[in-house]
């Protein structure tokens, strides 16, 4: 097939990109779109903000697993040993770290975890999680009966407010405890449910009645 030079008219051969009657290139404009979008500095540097964006998320969220995981290998590395364990250091009511005053879990939300009574045997408990108003929903256990081994605690649960059961276990450790729970029944029209996992702070220490 044969076009026409754009300039001088003159038969070219299909892919001719120059005319050696009139001396004109073919793909002048091509060229300098081309070198339009080449020279266009709003795109170079939109395209670098999403790659650094995209980098910093990464970073973070790489940055959160790993100290998550560090916390957990903290936790679990603790020896089991009730021989020096003062259990009753332990009774009173301990929150999320979110809570400052105990009234502010029904304000803003948040976790707690009562011992009424602890040896070294079984422990009396009750654990609590409150969403933030103005829903304010909350989900908690009665009164349960966990069995206690050296800084562990594990327990079962029938009801949490929202007829859905599981099991737990509390770590006793220094200035905190962690508690975490794993559901094994889920009533399908709950709407709220037990905080998975967390560390809990003794803000009101009681003596169990």
């Amino acid at each position: 097939m044969m076009k026409h030079c754009k300039y001088c008219g003159k038969e070219l051969h299909e892919f001719s990109s120059f005319c050696p009657y009139c001396m004109n290139s073919q793909i002048e404009k091509q060229s300098a779109v081309i070198q339009h979008r080449k020279n266009n500095p709003l795109k170079t540097i939109i395209f670098i903000v999403i790659c650094i964006t995209l980098i910093i998320a990464i970073l973070l969220y790489i940055i959160t697993i790993y100290a998550k995981k560090n916390n957990l290998n903290d936790i679990k590395s603790i020896e089991s040993n009730d021989s020096f364990i003062d259990y009753s250091s332990y009774i009173g009511t301990w929150y999320s770290k979110e809570i400052v005053e105990p009234d502010d879990m029904y304000k803003d939300g948040g976790s707690s975890v009562q011992i009424f009574s602890i040896d070294d045997r079984i422990a009396e408990i009750s654990l609590s999680t409150v969403q933030s108003s103005p829903t304010n929903r909350v989900a908690t256990t009665d009164k349960i009966y966990g069995e206690v081994n050296g800084n562990v605690i594990k327990f079962h649960f029938q009801n949490d407010g929202w007829m859905s059961s599981g099991d737990g276990t509390i770590t006793l450790l220094s200035d905190t405890i962690y508690a975490e729970v794993i559901y094994t029944y889920k009533e399908p029209s709950a709407l709220w449910s037990l905080d998975h996992a967390n560390i809990f702070y003794l803000l009101d220490s009681e003596t169990s009645n």
